[in-house]
């Protein structure tokens, strides 16, 4: 019985593609890896309604303690977002800040005031985000 051959154009093809596979799975799981940053704690955020002075406009005070919860220092960029949670806005940055804690220590962060307004019937969502993809639980100002 002859021997069964197969062509190169067969097997190229198969190898390349099978190689691309294992480039993309690869790209894949390391993408997926959880943060590898020091973990920081969010505590006490609070987003109470005040006046502003502004018409009728109230200003939002947000305000969240940020905790280096490790024993090593970290620098982190630091993001207040937020939206228009009443009409499931987009999600918008009011202001974000570079911040290095010590092992322990805590910072308060709060929004710049007059920053964040809300009128009546209208409800706002914020909250901190760090570069490391750590936040803070959400907070809602509702008027």
């Amino acid at each position: 019985m002859p021997e069964a051959k197969v062509s190169p154009a067969v097997i190229i093809p198969i190898g390349l593609g099978l190689g691309l596979a294992a480039v993309v799975g690869i790209y894949a799981l390391a993408r997926a890896a959880p943060p590898t940053g020091v973990p920081w704690g969010y505590s006490d955020v609070q987003c109470p309604v005040g006046p502003s002075g502004i018409g009728v406009w109230y200003q939002v005070n947000f305000s969240a303690m940020i905790t280096n919860d490790s024993e090593e220092p970290a620098t982190k960029t630091v993001s207040l977002i937020w939206r228009r949670a009443d009409l499931e806005g987009d999600w918008l940055t009011m202001k974000t800040i570079e911040l290095t804690l010590a092992p322990g220590e805590s910072y308060n962060f709060t929004s710049d005031p007059g920053s964040l307004l809300i009128y009546y019937d209208m409800t706002i969502e914020c909250y901190l985000v760090d570069s490391d993809g750590g936040e803070s639980a959400k907070c809602l100002a509702i008027m």
